[in-house]
C-alpha cells in the first residue's frame, strides 16, 4: 500500500497526477506512457508537443522515462 504518492515531474515541472499507464511495446512497437492529471483552475501548461524534442518524465525516485510528447487532450467532464 502506498501511503504517500511520489512526485511526478514532466519536463522538470511537478504535475498533480490522477493516473499513470505504461505500455511496454516490446520489439514490435514503441512503448507509451499515458498520464492523466488534474488541477483546480483548469489552466494546463502542456509540454512542447513534438516528435523532435525529448521530454523527461520522472515518477518519484523509481521511474524515469524519456520520450516524445506527441498528443495532449483536455477533458472537461465532472465525473471524478
Amino acid at each position: 500500500m502506498i501511503v504517500e504518492t511520489p512526485d511526478v515531474k514532466i519536463g522538470g515541472r511537478k504535475i498533480p497526477v490522477y493516473s499513470v499507464d505504461y505500455q511496454n511495446g516490446g520489439a514490435d512497437s514503441p512503448s507509451s506512457l499515458t498520464l492523466k492529471y488534474v488541477n483546480k483552475n483548469g489552466q494546463y501548461d502542456w509540454p512542447d508537443l513534438s516528435s523532435q524534442s525529448l521530454v523527461r518524465i520522472k515518477i518519484g525516485s523509481f521511474f524515469s522515462f524519456n520520450g516524445y510528447a506527441v498528443t495532449a487532450d483536455k477533458d472537461t467532464t465532472e465525473g471524478g
